[in-house]
């Protein structure tokens, strides 16, 4: 490349750099082909306006299944919450964001030989979020979006395990911010001497669906979920 050339490409290179500065980044997108998992029960608000009008201290809605625990003898895999992660990136005007979330307990049980039938359960810590810029962590908790000084546990306990083609359809409960709904999505589970892992990339979550909200970020948020269980 000639100087001349090399003058035009650094032009460029800074042009687009304070463009960046100017419009506070590039602005960011879900993936095309993010597979978005399926909510069973429609969204709900927390708390029904004419139940609270009449005094009923059960307004809260309730639209999702109960739990059910695996029958007969199982095998019990605990969470090893150093290695297991949760990355989530978030998309905004302002570019994309990926904090890591950290179940910091849970547990695979499952009959001898068959993963269908079996449980997965797990707790994350909302208060122990990571990024490398702590700004952001703070605004995000706060309450305006998950609100951990009221809410600092996110929970997920499956109701069923059901083998397909392209890997296993885990359907479950996930409570985010009080907010509980029954979601399904497809991961992969693979075993190794005394290791359990759960795999599920490019899946993604409307936040909507959990009252999360924050302006000029976008509902749809991206998950690769690497839960890692160890036997004993």
């Amino acid at each position: 490349m000639n100087k001349d050339g090399i003058k035009e490409y650094v032009g460029i290179g800074l042009f687009v750099l304070l463009a960046i500065i100017a419009g506070g980044g590039l602005e960011g997108k879900p993936p095309e082909d993010l597979q978005m998992v399926d909510v069973i029960d429609e969204p709900t608000t927390k708390h029904n306006d004419h139940a609270d009008a009449h005094g009923d201290d059960h307004a809260e809605e309730k639209n999702t299944q109960k739990p059910t625990e695996p029958s007969g003898p199982t095998l019990t895999y605990t969470l090893d919450d150093l290695e297991t992660a949760i990355d989530a990136t978030g998309y905004s005007k302002w570019g994309e964001q990926t904090v890591i979330f950290n179940p910091t307990s849970g547990s695979f049980a499952f009959p001898e030989g068959s993963y269908e039938g079996g449980k997965i359960s797990g707790v994350i810590d909302m208060e122990l979020l990571i990024h490398d810029k702590q700004l952001l962590v703070d605004h995000i908790q706060e309450p305006k979006f998950f609100n951990t000084a009221e809410y600092p546990e996110s929970t997920f306990e499956s109701l069923r395990i059901e083998k397909e083609a392209d890997g296993y359809k885990i359907t479950g409960n996930l409570t985010i911010k009080g907010n509980t709904k029954t979601i399904a999505f497809v991961a992969e589970i693979e075993e190794d001497d005394n290791t359990v892992t759960v795999t599920s990339r490019n899946i993604g979550l409307k936040t909507t669906y959990w009252d999360l909200k924050y302006p000029n970020v976008k509902e749809d948020v991206k998950l690769d979920i690497s839960l890692v269980f160890k036997k004993g």
